[in-house]
């Protein structure tokens, strides 16, 4: 005869087995459970290493930058030498090619180890119209400052007229200018020297003009990474016309 009410599972029962686990987790979920054996986290010994990770990163990318900025300053302060340097003896070669003989009996061409003195046609343009006009050039470092002097009409004859000079450059320390003339030695054609005239008494050498002229221009480079100062030499050999 079956009876009516309530019956009990049976301790073996899978549903039994089930229904007190769950129990179990319910009061488990309610309970703080303190930090000990079995609960993940990070140590100290494992943040000390993460830390050491990034800082290390940091200062990667500060050397990378930092080096990045000087390299760009080394590379606009070559720059800016080269360009000073490429006008400059342009300037000087433009005038050298277009020099000429002031007379059968003297050139006119005075040169020394540091200065030039020379006549020479100067282009010059004026409302857009182009004229070449006869000049005497004159180059001459002072103070490390590389001025040229353009005279016209009688200026250009007189023995020391005052006109104010060009700056082509401040940052000169030094230039020196070697003159070629021909010599009778078939395995040495030509050689050089530090003046025109060598003398004064050499006819040869004062009716006419060097067969070339080697420039040595001593540009001064300001480091602004390291602030220092440095020369930098630049040659520059141009033949004149014959």
């Amino acid at each position: 005869m079956k009876k009516n009410g309530f019956t009990p599972l049976h301790p073996e029962s899978p549903n039994f087995v089930d229904w007190d686990e769950r129990q179990i987790k319910i009061k488990s979920l309610g309970k703080p459970r303190p930090l000990g054996r079995g609960v993940t986290g990070f140590t100290l010994i494992e943040l000390l290493i993460a830390t050491s990770i990034f800082s290390i990163i940091i200062l990667s990318l500060y050397s990378a930058f930092q080096s990045g900025i000087l390299i760009y300053k080394r590379v606009d302060s070559a720059f800016g030498l080269y360009q000073t340097a490429r006008i400059v003896l342009n300037r000087v070669e433009l005038d050298l090619k277009n020099a000429f003989t002031y007379s059968s009996a003297n050139s006119k061409f005075i040169g020394t180890s540091s200065n030039l003195d020379f006549f020479s046609v100067v282009d010059s343009f004026e409302s857009l119209e182009a004229s070449s006009n006869i000049c005497r050039i004159k180059y001459e470092l002072n103070n490390n400052i590389l001025k040229r002097f353009c005279y016209q009409g009688l200026g250009a004859i007189k023995e020391n007229p005052e006109i104010e000079g060009e700056e082509l450059s401040e940052d000169i320390k030094e230039i020196s200018f070697e003159y070629a003339y021909a010599t009778e030695n078939k395995d040495k054609p030509y050689a050089w020297q530090d003046a025109w005239p060598k003398k004064e008494e050499d006819a040869s050498q004062q009716k006419n003009l060097p067969l070339a002229v080697k420039i040595k221009l001593g540009l001064i480079e300001r480091d602004k990474a390291q602030n220092n100062l440095s020369i930098v030499e630049f040659t520059r050999t141009i033949p004149l016309p014959l």
